[in-house]
């Protein structure tokens, strides 16, 4: 069987239901880089061909680390579930020689080198701004039009996020956001690879969707994922998610699949979601590609990720 070096952290599905089914198909080599639950501790021992807990990763070379794992058990392929490990895991893969999202996973992961990648190729998106620090959102929501969304740029699952709905809840948000980023940090959900991520941002304008235009029928939220898969830089949509209404402001009831469009606009969405994965130039792994549903057809591109990579 296949050697596959297991790159566990913060984030993600949970680990035993995502190591049940890594070590059905390979012989799996667990490194842990945040402490596993006590519940799949004893299953991690009898699935995994070895364990290895590094002491206090964060202050270590990260992708030294992993690639030095990786030689020791002679690793075929080296993944990761954690959105906080992915860069780390890519760059690994790339000293390694093995397949991995590539040297522009930082591309799927910073939401400032996200926008910016496709403000030059053309992907329709919300107008936006990187911010660094109080001043630049102030201006910022000058130049843009409220409401803004106020973004942690390495954030994953809506953390941080605040809605500024005028310009004088900027400082309010900035505070807030740093705030909620540096805790988070604490408990170890924030970005691995990159020191000082937790203090990058990006504030950009909240598009309106008309769900009503796009489904027939109630009960559907204003936005779709589609996920897919980079095979040599190829990407091959997989299927097309719907959701159903947020929960003000941003929490997720729940994702349905396939999303209850027609054939016409399902092939206008994923050739969008192509756009965008093609412009960030990932090589091998999975991607989640969100994109808003407006009026007359219109469509934005919210984020992607690179997920998992591919042997």
């Amino acid at each position: 069987m296949s050697q596959v070096l297991y790159v566990h952290a913060k984030g993600g599905p949970p680990v035993g239901h995502a190591l049940t089914r890594v070590a059905g198909r390979a012989t799996v080599h667990l490194l842990a880089l945040s402490g596993l639950p006590v519940e799949v501790a004893e299953d991690a021992a009898r699935l995994c061909a070895s364990v290895v807990t590094p002491p206090r990763a964060e202050h270590q070379d990260l992708v030294e680390l992993i690639t030095t794992r990786a030689r020791e058990v002679g690793a075929d392929a080296v993944l990761t579930f954690s959105e906080y490990a992915v860069v780390a895991v890519a760059e690994a893969c790339r000293r390694l020689g093995l397949r991995g999202a590539g040297a522009a996973a930082a591309l799927a992961r910073d939401k400032r080198l996200m926008r910016a990648t496709w403000d030059r190729h053309g992907v329709p998106q919300p107008r936006f701004r990187p911010v660094a620090g109080l001043a630049e959102l102030e201006q910022a929501t000058i130049e843009l039009s409220c409401p803004l969304l106020l973004k942690a740029a390495w954030s994953a699952g809506s953390t941080a996020h605040q809605i500024i709905d005028e310009p004088g809840q900027a400082r309010h948000a900035w505070h807030r956001s740093r705030q909620v980023m540096a805790e988070s940090a604490q408990l170890g959900f924030a970005e691995m690879h990159v020191r000082g991520a937790s203090e990058d941002f990006i504030v950009e304008e909240i598009v309106t969707g008309r769900a009503e235009e796009w489904f027939d029928g109630p009960g559907w939220g204003d936005y779709v994922s589609v996920e897919g898969v980079v095979v040599d830089g190829d990407f091959r949509p997989v299927c097309l998610s719907g959701r159903m209404p947020t929960v003000w402001p941003f929490t997720e009831r729940a994702g349905i699949t396939p999303a209850a469009v027609d054939s016409g606009a399902q092939r206008r969405i994923v050739e969008l979601a192509r756009q965008a994965v093609d412009a960030l130039g990932l090589e091998n792994c999975g991607t989640h590609t969100e994109i808003k549903l407006g009026a007359d057809g219109r469509m934005w591109v919210i984020e992607t990720a690179a997920r998992f990579g591919a042997r």
